[in-house]
């Protein structure tokens, strides 16, 4: 099976510019480590996006390893 397109709506793309900002106040290298857990996260729902359980409805959730957020998902016939 071929990986399902990852589409992110534009609040969700405000919300991480947010979040970038906040953690590049405090420190530069926090910025970075929570880039790196969000593409860690997006790649496993990437390749896995059957694994998370549903929680309400279609929605889906993959929480980011070492920091207070998820990213919640609904899978579509061609996309995320």
């Amino acid at each position: 099976m071929e990986p399902l397109t990852l589409w992110l709506r534009k609040n969700a793309l405000a919300d991480i510019r947010s979040i970038r900002m906040w953690y590049r106040k405090i420190d530069p290298s926090l910025e970075a480590r929570f880039m790196k857990a969000l593409n860690e996260a997006l790649d496993r729902l990437q390749a896995y996006p059957f694994a998370y359980q549903v929680l309400y409805r279609n929605t889906r959730r993959i929480s980011l390893k070492r920091f207070p957020y998820a990213v919640f998902y609904v899978i579509k016939p061609s996309k995320i």
